[in-house]
């Protein structure tokens, strides 16, 4: 008796390793566990996870999904001018909520010191690295009018994938010249430009191609291809309705 449970049981493996790779289909086939493995973690009724997971054992397919806490969304009106720039969507808005990148990327920015080109910033620069992305007032940094910066130190250099940022979303605005590098050397002098919307070369670093973008409560979520660098320059050239910057928040991905 005891023999024939288990080749039952045995039977009902095999079965479940057969039945599983065929049940599935569309995109998600390929994107989830297969194998003895998997047949085994579904026949004890187990949850397969995927995702941040390494998959099917290829390094290839290893990807962390990146969901930030968002802000509440607050609105106090509209600053929106005629004037929106000719690199810019149509009322574009950045919404993304997540993003993918490769395994083991995580926020490395958290605390990360801050300095900036201002000497005397509105609001503690700690703040851009502190987590708190509300935006009322005194949770952001306000700098002085025109082309103005704020750098982070990571400490050590870092392979960077991603880089979210949040500025001020309680009014209908977008930001001009927002122009990202990344260097070893903090004075910069071996920089690298990650990210430019300045399609006129208005801050004088280069025309660039990136668009422009409405901001709100999700910031925007700017790739990286694996970029190596410890310190991260964060420029802008005031907005559409003055000449002030402002920054609540910046999160830096990477490992």
């Amino acid at each position: 008796m005891e023999r024939m449970l288990i080749w039952g049981a045995a039977g009902l493996l095999a079965a479940a390793v057969m039945i599983i790779p065929l049940a599935e289909s569309g995109p998600e086939k390929s994107r989830r566990p297969r194998g003895a493995k998997a047949a085994l973690a579904a026949a004890r009724g187990e949850e397969i996870k995927w995702g941040e997971e390494r998959i099917a054992g290829r390094k290839g397919s290893e990807r962390t999904i990146i969901r930030p806490e968002l802000p509440n969304y607050i609105c106090i009106g509209f600053s929106r001018h005629l004037d929106m720039p000719p690199n810019m969507k149509k009322d574009y808005y950045s919404l993304v909520r997540e993003v993918t990148v490769p395994a083991r990327v995580s926020l490395v920015s958290r605390g990360a010191p801050v300095t900036s080109s201002d000497p005397a910033p509105l609001g503690e620069l700690t703040l851009v690295t502190d987590g708190d992305k509300a935006g009322d007032d005194g949770y952001f940094v306000d700098l002085q009018p025109g082309c103005q910066w704020v750098q982070i130190d990571l400490g050590a250099p870092r392979e960077m994938w991603l880089i979210w940022t949040w500025m001020y979303f309680k009014a209908q605005v977008y930001y001009k010249d927002v122009i990202i590098a990344v260097a070893n050397e903090a004075d910069f002098r071996d920089a690298r430009i990650v990210f430019n919307n300045d399609d006129d070369n208005t801050s004088g670093m280069g025309a660039g191609s990136d668009e422009s973008w409405l901001e709100t409560n999700c910031g925007h979520p700017v790739r990286l291809n694996g970029v190596t660098g410890r310190y991260v320059r964060l420029y802008s050239n005031g907005r559409n309705c003055d000449d002030t910057n402002h920054w609540i928040e910046v999160e830096i991905y990477g490992r």
